[in-house]
């Protein structure tokens, strides 16, 4: 897999084909260090819009472990949007509620925070997208050299990595 150093981030090429939602978790289990939590971003709009049974598990879920409800982008988030969204950021816990969590958006966007802080404080911002031949796990940082020789390590220790810069 082919990880690219930006400006405040990276990214890295063909996320899709790791082979598990196991995998993906021991990849994102990568950023959070003590007393970090991993935290998930869904559209409030999507979720009170669930109606079946299965959904509406998962809904009860989301609103029970939500620790945000805000309206607005993290600081060092690029995407902006012209319709005014309000997101709930969730935290889930243990391994099988992070797999679901996945699961439930394979195209997820997450944030890395310490419990005592607020959601602006985040250390990383990790989200997967569509590109045109592969998806791409894109992380914005606050601090270049926890990433550099924290983060990238443990990546390595999981999955052979090509390293670049743009």
């Amino acid at each position: 897999m082919r990880l690219v150093l930006k400006e405040n981030g990276a990214y890295l090429e063909q996320f899709d084909t790791l082979e598990s939602l196991d995998e993906v978790v021991q990849v994102i289990s990568c950023f959070p260090q003590d007393g970090e939590r991993l935290i998930f971003r869904v559209s409030k709009d999507i979720i009170q819009g669930f109606r079946n049974p299965t959904e509406e598990k998962w809904r009860d879920l989301v609103i029970k472990r939500t620790v945000f409800e805000v309206d607005e982008c993290l600081p060092f988030q690029d995407h902006t949007s012209e319709i005014p969204t309000t997101f709930l950021w969730f935290c889930p816990k243990g391994k099988n509620e992070l797999i679901e969590a996945i699961k439930a958006n394979q195209l997820f966007t997450c944030a890395v925070l310490h419990k005592d802080k607020e959601l602006k404080d985040a250390s990383y911002l990790l989200q997967v997208f569509e590109a045109a031949d592969f998806d791409v796990f894109d992380i914005s940082f606050q601090k270049e050299e926890d990433f550099k020789f924290r983060v990238i390590p443990n990546l390595q220790a999981l999955i052979p990595l090509e390293i670049d810069s743009v």
